[in-house]
């Protein structure tokens, strides 16, 4: 009798592992909300700057007249190449 109590089909052991990954997954995100907002609470009372060491790079903007500019770049030094090696087949 004890023997039939112990059964778990595949079912229930899917449920329970999913279960089981389920609350590990809710635990590890809910500790790192509570640890950000712990570290952001200390950094302001400390008037600590996380980014002041930190470089900032410039944005790179790309219009379609730099894309055309550096199309026109391209073909000329494609035709420069060109030249160069139709005057070395000679």
């Amino acid at each position: 009798m004890l023997v039939n109590l112990l059964y778990l089909d595949p079912a229930a052991t899917t449920a329970i592992i999913t279960a089981a990954s389920t609350i590990i997954a809710a635990v590890g995100a809910t500790f790192i909300i509570k640890w950000r907002k712990l570290k952001k609470s200390v950094s302001k009372t400390f008037h600590i700057d996380e980014n002041a060491k930190k470089e900032v790079e410039d944005e790179l903007v790309i219009t379609d007249e730099t894309l055309a500019e550096q199309a026109k770049g391209e073909a000329a030094a494609t035709e420069t190449a060109e030249k160069e090696s139709d005057k070395a087949d000679k």
